[in-house]
C-alpha cells in the first residue's frame, strides 16, 4: 500500500509530469531561448499552462514551475528519491548541517539526467533556483578530475562521523591496535547502508597491518559513492550546455551561477527598484517598506522574492537583472 501511494505521488508530481512531457523532445528544442511579447524580458524554452487555474504565463508561472519542481525534488516527504539529507543534516552533526547529496540507492538514472537538463535550461534562461548541494557534488559536476576533494573539508561537510572514524583509525598507535577489532572492511554510505569495500568485507577485521589499505579503500568509496548519479546529471547538463565551459568556475562560483545568493543585499535591491506614479524613494511608506525588508531573515527574504517575483534568489550584481 505504501509503495502504491508513493507511485501515485510520483505520478502527480510536477517533476514527473514535466519529465513525461519533455523526455521525447529533441535536445535542440530544449536549448532554444525566446522572449514572448508580454514576458517582460524573461527568456524561456516553453510555455506553461496550469490546468484548472486562470493564469496567463507571462513569465511568472514559467519561473514558478521550476521552483515548484525543485521544491519537490528536495522535499523528503515527496515520492522523488533523487536527493537525501547528508548524514550531518540528518543527525545534526558537524559544522555544516544543511547540505543534500544524491541518493546512492536511487538507480533511476533517467530522472537524474532530466534533473541535469532542468538545471541546464535554468542556466540558459537565467532563472535562479534554490537548492543546497554540498561542495563535493558541485566539484564533481564541474569535472571529477579538476578539483581536489578533501576529506577534512568536502567530506566533513556531509559526514563528520566518517571523518572522525577515519582520523581515529589513521592516528591510532600500534599498542592500541586491539581497538581496531571493532572495525571491518565496510563503510556507511550517506543513505545509512553499510557496504563492503572488498568481497566479504564485513567478515574481515581491520588490523594495524592492513589499516592503511582499509583507509585507502573507504576514502575511495566515500568519494565515489554517487558517481552513477553524478554522471547522469552531467549527461543531462551536456544536452543543454557545453560541459567544456564548466571548468572556468570554482565550485562556489558554479553554485552561485545556478542558485544565486541565498541572502541578498537590500541596497542592491533598492538600486534596481523603479518607482512609478507619485512614488519616490523618499515617500513615507516606501521608507517604511525598506526598513521592514532590512529586518528580514534570509528565509523571509526568500519568501518575499518568491511572492513578488516568482524567484527565490536574487542576482549578485546589478548588471544581471533582466526580466
Amino acid at each position: 500500500a505504501e509503495a502504491q501511494k508513493r507511485r501515485k505521488m510520483l505520478k502527480n508530481s510536477i517533476f514527473y509530469q514535466a519529465f513525461l512531457q519533455l523526455k521525447y523532445l529533441d535536445c535542440k528544442e530544449l536549448r532554444r531561448n525566446y522572449v514572448a511579447k508580454l514576458d517582460d524580458g524573461q527568456e524561456r524554452t516553453f510555455k506553461v499552462k496550469f490546468f484548472g487555474e486562470g493564469v496567463q504565463d507571462n513569465g511568472g508561472p514559467y519561473r514558478e514551475t521550476f521552483h515548484e519542481l525543485i521544491d519537490e525534488v528536495f522535499n523528503e516527504h515527496e515520492a522523488l528519491p533523487l536527493f537525501i539529507k547528508s548524514p550531518n543534516f540528518r543527525h545534526s552533526d558537524g559544522v555544516v548541517q544543511d547540505k543534500y547529496v544524491p541518493n546512492p540507492a536511487c538507480t533511476n538514472l533517467e530522472l537524474y539526467k532530466f534533473f541535469g537538463k532542468i538545471v541546464g535550461i535554468c542556466i540558459r534562461n537565467h532563472i535562479l533556483i534554490n537548492f543546497n548541494l554540498s561542495s563535493i557534488v558541485w566539484k564533481l559536476l564541474i569535472g571529477p578530475y579538476l578539483n581536489t576533494i578533501s576529506v577534512h573539508d568536502d567530506i566533513a561537510q556531509i559526514d563528520e562521523g566518517f571523518v572522525r572514524q577515519y582520523d581515529y583509525i589513521r592516528t591510532m598507535n600500534a599498542d592500541a591496535s586491539s581497538d581496531l577489532a571493532d572495525f571491518s572492511f565496510t563503510f556507511k554510505r550517506c543513505d545509512e547502508q553499510q557496504m563492503d569495500v572488498i568481497p566479504n568485507g564485513e567478515n574481515i577485521r581491520v588490523t594495524h597491518e592492513n589499516r592503511d589499505n582499509y583507509l585507502q579503500l573507504i576514502k575511495y568509496h566515500k568519494l565515489h559513492e554517487f558517481d552513477a548519479q553524478i554522471d547522469a546529471i552531467r549527461s543531462g547538463l551536456a544536452d543543454i550546455i557545453p560541459l567544456q565551459l564548466l571548468p572556468i568556475y570554482t565550485d562556489k562560483e558554479f553554485e552561485r551561477k545556478i542558485c544565486g545568493d541565498s541572502d541578498f543585499s537590500v541596497d542592491l535591491l533598492k538600486s534596481v527598484t523603479v518607482y512609478e506614479g507619485h512614488l519616490t524613494a523618499h515617500s513615507f511608506h516606501v521608507k517604511m517598506f525598506w526598513s521592514m525588508i532590512e529586518t528580514f531573515t534570509p528565509q523571509q527574504k526568500e519568501m518575499f522574492l518568491r511572492f513578488t517575483w516568482a524567484k527565490t534568489r536574487m542576482p549578485s550584481k546589478k548588471s544581471q537583472f533582466g526580466g
